[in-house]
């Protein structure tokens, strides 16, 4: 009866959690709930760049999808932070609707301008990946499991010219994997490849990079890590960073950066994240910064004072351990000083593979015949099976097999006529058995058992302050 309990709380914690404000990055791809509300935002003038006195910023939203903002205006300035949302609706839309997404944003007076592309999905599995390649939006929201993270302490570093500076790259994840880095720049690089082993402790990795260059000017230093012995796509990553050589002082203001920013898990145990803190004024400041999480999301940070002394940097770690284990997190730390506040934000999903295994599965459902279905069940079936009993990552070859298998009985279907599906495609075994413990069995319930739950919650809420168990969400 417990575990009955426990599917309803946590089928409410997932539908409850759906709308997720989520931090515009080139390559953003998300899903939106049924009947639900996806949101992302931007921060102006940080995501574009600022100039002396006040300027205006022409936004366009450019998608098949129904959003609230298509063209606007706004007028802002340095110091004056305006975090402007765009919010993506579901309804009217069906399980399985896609489309890709283009955001712009220009500013003449300053000579700026800057693009985003990305796509949104609807989906009751929440999921958001990063694909800097771009690329359909189901293909990427099925396909794209963030086995590892790859990234730079900083997003930015500045030096005189000729002047040496310490560039850190950074690599995480919770399976053993093998990862070859290589970095490319037009700036003097004194390592360009290097080999780094991750472990399943959950802690980045990291090397120090020494860069300069003999002239002023902007060096673009881009990573690339890719994973052996795995064919996924999302198994190579890439990010950058900016080496800004100046012989002149740099402008004053701050910066704060967080890793990993996007990480997949299997098993619900702590997680190592940082954040680092550029001072780029002359004196010492005194910053405030807060970290905000879900309430099933334990974070050994909250809140706290960091003193960072002129043209220097802090960093500090924090740990965060999951509850769901069919979850999705966003995690925003937001830094400030006196009336100027910056917001990042970073994502951790638990099972990822299996979310994706079961959207696709539910997208080939919705148009299969009874062949197909049969299938589908026995390869999804044997993959569980696999993935369940063995170590995160070991058996990225199956996954992917696995998903082509997905792909090519939905070309099947878009190649006959198939008969309307029932109303409800949850991917549910051929043979109606639960042979395979499902994580994802709890997940889709009726809306109207919602006020239900809450009953329940909270007569044990009640029991609890009798003394009795309260009834938790196990780990």
């Amino acid at each position: 009866m417990k575990l009955f309990f426990l599917g309803f709380v946590l089928s409410l914690v997932l539908l409850t959690g759906t709308a997720h404000a989520l931090r515009l990055t080139d390559g953003l791809f998300f899903t939106v709930a049924p009947n639900s509300t996806g949101e992302v935002y931007f921060i102006l003038p940080d995501d574009v760049g600022a100039g002396p006195g006040k300027a205006d910023y022409f936004i366009t939203t450019m998608t098949n999808w129904p959003v609230d903002l298509t063209e606007q205006t706004v007028t802002t300035e340095e110091n004056n932070t305006a975090i402007i949302p765009i919010k993506f609706y579901s309804s009217g839309r069906k399980e399985g609707d896609c489309s890709n997404y283009t955001v712009t944003i220009s500013a003449p007076g300053l000579n700026l301008s800057r693009t985003w592309k990305g796509g949104v999905c609807l989906s009751k599995y929440a999921d958001v990946d990063i694909s800097k390649s771009g690329g359909d939006a189901k293909s990427v929201l099925n396909n794209n499991v963030d086995l590892f993270s790859a990234g730079f302490r900083t997003y930015t570093k500045s030096a005189k010219p000729g002047e040496t500076v310490q560039v850190e790259v950074l690599i995480q994840s919770q399976a053993s994997l093998m990862i070859d880095v290589t970095l490319q720049s037009q700036a003097f690089l004194d390592k360009r490849s290097f080999v780094i082993q991750t472990s399943q402790n959950s802690e980045y990795k990291g090397l120090i990079v020494n860069a300069s260059a003999a002239s002023s000017g902007n060096y673009d230093i881009i990573l690339i890590a890719k994973a052996r012995n795995c064919s996924l796509t999302s198994c190579t990553k890439q990010s950058s960073m900016k080496l800004v050589v100046s012989g002149t002082e740099s402008q004053e203001g701050f910066a704060v950066s967080v890793f990993p920013e996007n990480l997949a898990i299997k098993k619900l145990e702590p997680v190592t994240y940082s954040f680092t803190l550029q001072n780029n004024y002359k004196d010492e400041v005194n910053f405030i910064v807060d970290v905000e999480k879900p309430l099933d999301l334990d974070s050994s940070f909250v809140l706290g004072n960091f003193t960072v002394p002129g043209l220097s940097e802090r960093t500090e770690n924090f740990t965060v351990t999951p509850h769901n284990s069919t979850g999705f997190y966003e995690i925003k730390v937001r830094a400030s000083m006196n009336d100027v506040e910056k917001i990042i934000s970073a994502y951790l999903s638990t099972n990822e593979m299996v979310s994706d295994v079961y959207r696709n599965a539910d997208d080939v459902l919705a148009g299969a015949n009874s062949s197909v279905r049969a299938v589908v069940d026995s390869n999804v079936r044997n993959w569980y099976s696999s993935y369940s009993k063995n170590e995160y990552g070991s058996n990225i070859t199956g996954y992917a097999n696995l998903q082509e298998t997905l792909d090519a009985a939905r070309k099947q279907n878009a190649s006959s006529v198939q008969p309307k599906p029932p109303a409800n495609n949850t991917y549910v075994p051929a043979d109606g058995t639960e042979s395979q413990p499902n994580p994802l069995q709890w997940i889709v319930i009726p809306i109207a058992l919602g006020g239900a739950v809450l009953v329940v919650l909270m007569l044990f809420r009640r029991k609890k302050d009798k003394g009795e168990e309260f009834l938790e969400l196990s780990r």
